[in-house]
């Protein structure tokens, strides 16, 4: 049921988003990797039981960031991911933030001050409103941007806050030159309907 209101959500915003960048209804969740070559993967993710660490088992397009992008921005990103879990453990600062992502849904604002203001405040620890799946992959990278030295607009252009599951799979597919497209992880096998019936009847797919 939380998958069917975001894709009818997502929707909904491409048809009232204007030019704004906007990818498949369809995708639902953001996880972001701590580890590579490893079967299952190591991820990190804020899900319905808030932000945690685990595995991903589930079908997922993969995205990696350029390695013509100084410093080791995706290193850092998986640090401060393993970072806000385990500092926000049992707090309000790692529930699954339901306001800001019913929000997102019918907006998408690049990225500026107010942006850089929740940067700022994960960076310090001082932000405890919650996180949303793609919101809190947008602002791992961004903070890891912040902590290398790299302008932030290079790596992520938008607002945490602001950036669904689609936005950030449209972004992602858009800049190539910074973000390239791995493959899929755990792709249901089958011909195109039975790969429909399992994304949608098995639960350990629905992700």
């Amino acid at each position: 049921m939380t998958h069917l209101v975001i894709r009818s959500g997502q929707f909904a915003g491409q048809v009232l988003g204007g030019n704004a960048p906007r990818g498949e209804s369809n995708t639902v969740h953001a996880q972001i990797a701590l580890s590579t070559g490893q079967t299952p993967a190591s991820i990190a993710e804020s899900d319905g039981s808030g932000l945690h660490v685990g595995t991903g088992a589930v079908e997922a397009d993969v995205f990696r960031l350029s390695q013509t992008i100084p410093g080791r921005v995706s290193d850092t990103a998986a640090r401060i991911a393993e970072e806000l879990v385990a500092k926000t453990a049992n707090s309000a600062a790692g529930r699954y933030n339901q306001l800001r992502s019913a929000f997102s849904i019918v907006r998408f604002l690049y990225y500026g001050s107010k942006a850089e203001q929740l940067d700022q405040a994960v960076d310090e620890g001082t932000y405890r409103n919650g996180y949303f799946c793609s919101m809190f992959v947008t602002v791992c990278y961004q903070v890891a941007a912040l902590r290398s030295g790299i302008p932030v607009p290079t790596i992520l252009n938008g607002d945490a806050m602001n950036m669904t599951p689609s936005d950030l799979e449209s972004y992602l597919r858009t800049y190539t030159s910074t973000w390239t497209f791995v493959g899929t992880l755990n792709l249901p096998g089958g011909d195109a309907w039975d790969r429909w019936r399992q994304r949608l009847f098995m639960p350990e797919l629905a992700h």
